[in-house]
């Protein structure tokens, strides 16, 4: 994380840059959610992030889609959520 960017990079899978003033909230992740792009390795999650303008996310193979809700798993996830909100 950078002083105003959160930069999201799952090994070669996914890469995003999220600016912090464009999150509206950092929850945990509830299996309910629905319609979101999911940034994990072995499909865990425990992090929801919804954003209040989409952003362009960057797959494997230069697959790009455009998203304003992000799935991650986290080893720390409250600390995480403590230094976002």
């Amino acid at each position: 994380m950078l002083e105003d960017k959160l930069l999201i990079r799952i090994g070669i899978r996914w890469k995003a840059d999220v600016e912090l003033s464009n999150i509206k909230s950092v929850e945990r992740f509830v299996s309910d959610e629905k319609e979101y792009t999911e940034m994990t390795v072995l499909n865990e999650k425990n992090i929801f992030i919804t954003l209040h303008k989409p952003i362009m996310a960057q797959g494997i193979f230069g697959i790009m889609k455009k998203t304003s809700k992000i799935a991650l798993y986290l080893d720390e996830p409250h600390l995480f959520m403590e230094k976002v909100s």
